[in-house]
């Protein structure tokens, strides 16, 4: 199964299947809507980026403290 696709990129692939179509005209209204989702789509990756590092540290502290655990045991 492929990569989920975030929100933003949705909507722009939409924008530009209707635009490709000739659905709606291009015009500077459109191209600043298609400017706003890419940065907003970077903003989506880098938090989704962020909670995935975070994931991982929390689940690294958690087998430190599991192996510091199990060591005093010893």
């Amino acid at each position: 199964m492929g990569q989920k696709k975030s929100l933003p990129s949705q909507i722009k692939d939409i924008l530009l299947y209707h635009a490709h179509r000739k659905d709606f005209p291009e015009d500077e209204e459109f191209l600043s809507l298609m400017m706003d989702l890419g940065e907003l789509d970077e903003k989506v990756h880098d938090i989704k980026r962020q909670i995935m590092i975070s994931r991982k540290a929390r689940e690294q502290a958690k087998q430190f403290q599991e192996q510091l655990l199990n060591s005093k045991l010893d």
